[in-house]
């Protein structure tokens, strides 16, 4: 019988013999093997190995002699190359507490999204950790700024153009103070009263919506809080929007029709006869005007000046539903008796419609007479001259 040379496989064995993987080379013919039965053609084909391809490829014991670790037994197995551990299912136990390690992955990270500036960094995101292998930096609590951070320390990171910043950091008045800083040199304002242009929507679009949720989503509550004021302090309406209710308050109110006061020059209450719709919002009072005067200056002004026996016709526009009040009629009509110089009921029958125009009363003829001097005749003569 020809005597043919057998090359052996003793873990194939029901029992491999004892000591076997005490062999170097043993180890290495196993591995040799293992590697052509899984179809591993480069080493890279190792990060997927599991502990389940060597029980089911009789290497248990194999791997007991690396602590049960296809990690470890990779790396004993195959020295010469650059590992990178975060490549397997599993790093090995306190692989990234080593401050080594978490650089190696950072840097090997910025090759991969071709990082080559600090500012790339902000760019990261938990999507693409994750896809990266990169989800240990979020163990314990970890933000990406933390470990940004940790990587390249020598740089002024903002940490809120990260995306999201680790717990209680816009607790600090320091962090606040530093974003709206940043944020007015990113919209170029210079002075406080730049500060006025301010909207939700700069904050939201510049990374600020955490820092604005602190200030109940108003951008003039964290302007009021963290701008130093400009010189006579802060006009809240002269923000793009003032808080929710603010024209609820009469204080409010009051700060403003007199500040409106001033800055149109009326000297006297009846100046503001001259006042309109029109100014109120070229002085941001339009919204006061309309949702609590009712779009009537006259209304604003009876509230500023209550004494005042004010003449409503004589304004632009008279309040809502004016007309439709028979007193406020009767004493437009008495009123307008005595500019004409109305003496008896028989004078009304001079009354034109051109006077009432030039006397403010064209609203009054059109809206409730329908542009009758009849009708508007019966009230003059029944009421006009019963007082005086």
């Amino acid at each position: 019988m020809q005597n043919i040379r057998h090359e052996w496989r003793p873990w194939l064995f029901r029992k491999s013999p004892s000591g076997l993987w005490d062999d170097p080379t043993a180890r290495q013919n196993y591995w040799s093997w293992l590697a052509e039965v899984l179809g591993h053609s480069s080493p890279d084909d190792w990060y997927r190995v599991s502990q389940q391809d060597f029980v089911e490829n009789h290497g248990k014991t194999f791997l007991d002699r690396f602590r049960g670790s296809p990690i470890d037994a990779v790396l004993a197995m195959c020295p010469g190359y650059d590992w990178k551990e975060w490549l397997f299912s599993t790093t090995p136990n306190g692989f990234w507490e080593l401050p080594a390690n978490r650089r190696r992955y950072m840097e090997w990270l910025a090759t991969q999204l071709d990082f080559k500036a600090p500012e790339d960094w902000y760019r990261l995101t938990a999507e693409t950790l994750s896809k990266h292998r990169g989800s240990w930096v979020f163990a314990k609590g970890g933000t990406i700024a933390e470990a940004v951070r940790d990587f390249i320390p020598s740089f002024h990171w903002q940490e809120w153009l990260f995306g999201t910043t680790r717990k209680g950091f816009w607790r600090s008045h320091e962090n606040q103070l530093e974003y709206i800083q940043w944020l007015g040199q990113r919209l170029g304002f210079h002075k406080p009263e730049d500060w006025y242009r301010v909207t939700q929507d700069h904050f939201l679009s510049n990374a600020g919506a955490s820092l604005l949720k602190r200030y109940g989503l108003s951008a003039f509550k964290a302007v009021m809080a963290l701008i130093p004021p400009p010189k006579g302090g802060w006009i809240e309406w002269q923000f793009t929007r003032v808080p929710q209710r603010y024209w609820w308050k009469k204080k409010n109110r009051m700060r403003y029709l007199k500040w409106l006061e001033s800055k149109l020059g009326f000297k006297q209450p009846d100046h503001w006869y001259a006042a309109s719709q029109e100014l109120f919002e070229r002085h941001n009072g339009g919204a006061l005007l309309m949702s609590y005067y009712s779009g009537s200056p006259a209304v604003a002004a009876k509230e500023l000046y209550p004494s005042v026996d004010w003449k409503p016709w004589l304004f632009a526009k008279v309040p809502p539903n004016f007309w439709a009040k028979k007193q406020n009629r009767v004493a437009y009509m008495r009123w307008l008796g005595r500019k004409l110089s109305f003496k008896t009921p028989e004078d009304w029958y001079a009354i034109t419609r051109k006077a009432f125009i030039d006397h403010h009363g064209a609203g009054l003829m059109q809206n409730h007479y329908g542009g009758s001097l009849t009708a508007s005749r019966a009230t003059g003569t029944k009421k006009s001259f019963r007082s005086g």
